[in-house]
């Protein structure tokens, strides 16, 4: 019988796989892909490339999510946390891979990609945050901002409709970056980069959260 365990034992493999794929594996407020999906997944596939071809890991982080939901509620942080990780994922390609890394922070890995490639993406997703945030006279901010508002009406709380203004400026995206040449070091060693150059870029702004 030992054939039916191991038909079992593939079978409850692929289930799972299946589950950590669909919508049981994604954030419930950006719809990204979350940690564990990297970890059952795509860290097999990773590992077993052999390209010998660079990548690049960005950590995204949200800077002051906190005080946005203090001042807008959780429903105004998730929209922020929303359109932000939207913004990311639209400026990626088939062959990038996206993860939401944390509560606030996302993982990008670009394939084939450079540090000077890489630097030159992330300073084009800064770019549109800030039409996002900071901009008032940008489209893009127009929207979030009528957005925001009608969320907060319908809930309820028009007496925070002044903070949107005040708000979406102190927030926006820090990036920390590090290149993962695949033959000469681990993920875990790149990852661990990425996140000191993140931290370094908070502390440049200000920003300890």
């Amino acid at each position: 019988m030992n054939w039916v365990r191991k038909l079992f034992d593939r079978l409850q493999g692929a289930w799972l796989g299946w589950r950590i794929g669909s919508e049981v594996g994604k954030h419930p407020v950006t719809r990204l892909p979350l940690r564990v999906v990297f970890e059952r997944i795509h860290r097999v596939k990773l590992e077993h490339r052999r390209e010998t071809g660079k990548a690049v890991l960005v950590l995204f982080d949200v800077n002051r999510l906190h005080d946005v939901n203090t001042a807008l509620g959780l429903a105004g942080g998730d929209i922020i946390l929303w359109n932000l990780a939207t913004l990311i994922r639209n400026k990626l390609r088939k062959c990038d891979l996206v993860w939401q890394w944390g509560g606030d922070e996302i993982l990008v890995l670009l394939d084939q990609t450079d540090l000077n490639g890489a630097l030159s993406w992330v300073s084009r997703v800064e770019h549109s945050a800030r039409g996002l945030l900071q901009e008032r006279d940008s489209e893009a901010y127009q929207e979030l901002s009528h957005n925001m508002a009608e969320r907060l009406i319908a809930a309820g709380q028009e007496e925070k409709l002044g903070f949107i203004d005040y708000v979406f400026p102190m927030t926006g995206l820090a990036a920390g970056l590090a290149q993962w040449q695949r033959e000469a070091g681990t993920f875990e060693a790149a990852l661990a980069q990425a996140g000191e150059m993140l931290r370094a870029h908070k502390a440049t702004l200000q920003i300890a959260r």
